[in-house]
């Protein structure tokens, strides 16, 4: 899973700003300020905003898992439902949200059904 993990961040990263592809530079103004694709419309935030909520979370409560590479990290939910398709029930997946700006880390598992299920992601101040 390390090795897929970053393959997927490498390409997941770059598409979160608005009119940017894996192939794109993008303007300050874009990473600071734009509102991502991801973000709810009637929340939207800069990838900056939901970067640096990602980076709070970790430093804050996830830095031993993080540093064990328990974390999946930057994967979609399409990407995280294609990982987990064919897997035993009980495998789990751990990514951060992509709609939650302030940090949000979501919880994936295959039930018997062999689909994922997840829940609605855990946020940072639920963690304190």
């Amino acid at each position: 899973i390390k090795a897929v993990t970053w393959c997927f961040s490498l390409f997941f990263l770059p598409i979160k700003g608005p009119g940017v592809s894996s192939q794109s530079t993008i303007t300050w103004d874009q990473f600071s300020k734009e509102a991502t694709e991801s973000s709810p419309e009637n929340h939207s935030f800069s990838f900056w905003t939901w970067i640096d909520g990602i980076l709070l979370l970790i430093q804050e409560h996830l830095l031993q898992l993080w540093g064990k590479k328990l974390i999946m990290g930057f994967v979609s939910r399409k990407n995280e439902q294609r990982l987990l398709k064919r897997k035993r029930a009980g495998t789990f997946l751990l990514r951060f949200s992509e709609s939650i700006s302030s940090g949000g880390i979501t919880f994936t598992w295959v039930d018997f059904k062999n689909d994922g299920e997840f829940l609605i992601p855990i946020l940072l101040f639920n963690l304190v």
